[in-house]
């Protein structure tokens, strides 16, 4: 609806290669949407159910493997 605005939250998982670990999400089952950026890949948690989160960090964990992450 034009001129009102949902709260939402979201989080950046830093990804070496943005575009492949969206790639690899989008394609999972369930395919997990999220938004590229210039250093990871974005996820809208108003999308994301409570009981939906520990589901959504294995997604992302399987989506990591493989890639060269620096853990800072």
């Amino acid at each position: 609806m034009p001129g009102f605005a949902l709260r939402s939250a979201g989080v950046e998982v830093r990804a070496p290669d943005p575009n492949a670990m969206a790639g690899r999400l989008r394609s999972g089952s369930p395919p997990v949407f999220c938004r590229v950026t210039e250093r990871g890949v974005l996820f809208d948690l108003r999308t994301v159910a409570g009981d939906e989160l520990p589901d959504l960090a294995r997604a992302i964990g399987y989506a990591l493997e493989g890639d060269d992450v620096d853990e800072e």
